[in-house]
């Protein structure tokens, strides 16, 4: 999670973010001229001229556009951003000053806590982008105390969208999560580099508040050191925000050790905060959260680890003391900061040190997983296991629906409609599955009390 002005301490902290998001209001304990002189204190060591630009604004929308403004006066250049409401300082970087700040810890890492959607992109009936649905389904997510997104990724049919397209997304719901104070992290992957930059480039422009990106998906790298050269090239498009690889290679086909990749690729890229683990290998992922003293944020992704609900005996060992995970499994004081990205296994993935996680039933089974977490950190695992089954429970009777709609992303969208968070269908080759199949399929969940549940 960004890091906020803590008023009752007296210290400015860094919002990371290229766009303003206002955290906190300020009190009398620290006045806007006193944070300023801070911030300034804070970048004097980085060398070259440091300037500062302020604006008096009380609305998290006002500081967002007057931004954007200020960026296209002076060229988009890099810049970071410290809020003190009601007004904010806008620091003024160049590449070399952002690449020192992320270096010396001026701009720490970016953490992420709590469970993180990857948010649906809604399309109109017929398929097209239906940006009118999206401050309520921010309200939605807002009301269910969600405070981060992830925004164009596999759930949000990202790769199924034009580059216009998910700007166009990427900034309704910068916009939108702004006023609510919610964290945006977009995916800029695409089918080569210079759309990825493209899109990098794009999301610090208009405020996103970290990025992550596949490798290309087409014309892949056949080295470790070129799929680095790659990932510096679209790091370096956004040079203010923290770079995220995303590795799933049962979709990219891209395999790399990642321990590997997080050693070579830690000098070179200054911005890399860590990466979205999507894949079976749970010794690569062991190295990966012990790099450095667990100095990278982990985001496990691995679709194929959910799998242990029906009995895959390839990832059954994560749950019962394979030597190459017992050390996460009895709580290693060095993992401190992982994001699990299997929505069916939080509550192993919270024994094993997680902070959080990414995933896509945590659109509409927010409340659940709160309560699980609630349980968890207050020390019932009773109540907690409890929690975990019962939305095991739900996602898997969801998963036998998949095929009759083309696969379980799809599936999973249908869900929103009803709650009576309509996203409207998803793009080919998904399909909308027929009004017979919906309906039984509500009729089955309605039985387990799902409706009741998600409350």
């Amino acid at each position: 999670m960004s890091k906020r002005l803590d008023a009752e301490s007296g210290v400015v902290h860094r919002v990371q973010s290229s766009c303003a998001r206002v955290e906190r209001p300020l009190t009398h304990r620290l006045d806007f001229n006193n944070a300023r002189d801070d911030v300034k204190d804070r970048v004097s060591g980085l060398g070259g001229p440091v300037s500062t630009h302020t604006q008096e604004r009380s609305d998290a929308d006002g500081l967002s556009t007057n931004m954007m403004e200020y960026n296209a006066c002076h060229g988009q250049m890099p810049f970071q951003m410290f809020v003190v409401r009601p007004a904010y300082i806008g620091v003024i970087l160049s590449p070399e000053q952002c690449s020192k700040a992320f270096q010396v810890g001026i701009m720490p890492g970016f953490r992420m806590k709590g469970i993180i959607p990857a948010v649906f992109t809604p399309f109109t009936a017929d398929r097209e982008l239906n940006l009118d649905a999206i401050p309520g389904y921010a309200d939605f997510l807002k009301e269910n105390a969600i405070e981060c997104v992830y925004v164009n990724g596999s759930t949000g049919e990202g790769s199924s969208m034009s580059i216009q397209e998910r700007k166009t997304m990427m900034e309704k719901w910068i916009g939108e999560c702004h006023k609510r104070s919610i964290t945006v992290i977009a995916q800029v992957g695409g089918l080569n580099l210079k759309d990825s930059c493209e899109l990098a480039a794009h999301a610090q422009a208009v405020g996103a508040d970290a990025i992550s990106s596949l490798p290309p998906l087409f014309f892949k790298p056949s080295t470790l050191e070129l799929l680095i050269d790659y990932c510096c090239e679209v790091a370096q498009a956004a040079p203010n925000l923290p770079f995220y690889y995303y590795h799933i290679p049962v979709r990219t086909g891209v395999s790399f050790n990642m321990e590997d990749f997080l050693a070579l690729a830690s000098p070179r890229i200054p911005t890399l905060t860590g990466i979205k683990f999507s894949f079976s290998d749970q010794a690569d992922l062991l190295g990966c959260t012990q790099f450095e003293g667990c100095k990278m944020n982990i985001l496990f992704g691995s679709d194929q680890v959910s799998n242990i609900l029906f009995g895959s005996d390839q990832v059954s060992n994560i749950l019962f003391g394979s030597d190459q995970v017992s050390n996460i499994l009895f709580g290693s004081d060095q993992v401190s900061n992982i994001l699990f990205g299997s929505d069916q296994q939080l509550l192993s993935a919270l024994a094993m040190g997680a902070d959080g996680a990414v995933g896509t039933t945590y659109n509409f089974l927010p409340q659940i997983f709160h309560r699980l977490l609630k349980a968890f950190n207050d020390g019932d695992v009773v109540t907690a296991r409890k929690e975990q089954y019962r939305a095991s429970t739900f996602i898997k009777i969801i998963l036998r629906y998949g095929d009759h709609f083309g696969g379980p992303l799809a599936a999973f969208k249908s869900i929103m409609t009803l709650i009576g968070q309509d996203q409207g269908p998803p793009r080919q080759p998904f399909k909308q599955a027929s009004e017979p199949v919906l309906q039984k399929m509500k009729e089955e969940l309605e039985k387990v009390d799902f409706f009741n549940s998600i409350k």
